[in-house]
């Protein structure tokens, strides 16, 4: 039976990680995706943090929000995150949300000017 639990420690662990990172890469704190998702901000935390799996609902109406399927939260299509990008993602986490769209919009606006 120790296995199993380690097994679904590792699983509720993952999706955690790929919930933060499409958040992340939304740009949205834990608190506005609790807001526009209508999951609450502690429950968010828990799947995050891979202290809690997610129901249906929360994988719904979260992946809703993301604009992704509740299949990419779970792992389908694994993503992978270069170190260049987590480290964006900790900068961005220190700014407020008018400053995180100023920067997302920034380098959109690099990449489409630059993008061969």
């Amino acid at each position: 039976m120790a296995d199993n639990r380690k097994a679904d420690d590792g699983l509720e662990a993952r999706i955690g990680a790929h919930i933060r990172a499409f958040r992340k890469a939304k740009g949205y704190t834990q608190a506005e995706l609790a807001e526009l998702s209508g999951v609450d901000n502690m429950t968010i935390s828990r799947l995050e943090n891979g202290v809690r799996t997610p129901t249906v609902e929360h994988l719904l109406k979260l992946a809703s929000v993301l604009d992704v399927s509740a299949s990419r939260l779970l792992g389908e299509g694994e993503l992978k995150v270069s170190s260049d990008a987590l480290a964006l993602a900790q900068v961005m986490d220190g700014l407020n949300a008018e400053q995180r769209k100023f920067v997302l919009d920034l380098i959109i606006l690099y990449t489409q000017r630059h993008a061969q």
